[in-house]
């Protein structure tokens, strides 16, 4: 959404059923989310 003006975003945000939002790094570090351990092949292939 970096491309909106702020009152834009508002707007955008104010829309929204759900109010929690977070950046989630994906990979094999430690914190990293790793899809594989928590989809099974059926899911993923969705």
């Amino acid at each position: 959404m970096g491309a909106f003006d702020r009152e834009t975003e508002l707007h955008i945000f104010d829309q929204l059923t759900s109010k929690v939002a977070a950046t989630v790094p994906c990979g094999m570090g430690s914190g990293d989310f790793n899809e594989e351990l928590w989809l099974n092949s059926k899911v993923m292939k969705l």
